[in-house]
């Protein structure tokens, strides 16, 4: 149980931290999954 929550957190927010870091750097197409996705990112507005 412990572990598979584990888990769950890393691939869920390693991928999400890539995402983040390519919004960041202006890529369009990272900016439309983040808005597609409902991903919550503070410097897209």
């Amino acid at each position: 149980p412990e572990a598979a929550r584990r888990l769950e957190r890393v691939l869920t927010v390693d991928p999400g931290m890539g995402v983040v870091r390519h919004v960041d750097a202006g890529y369009e197409r990272a900016i439309e999954v983040a808005r597609e996705r409902g991903v919550k990112i503070p410097m897209m507005g």
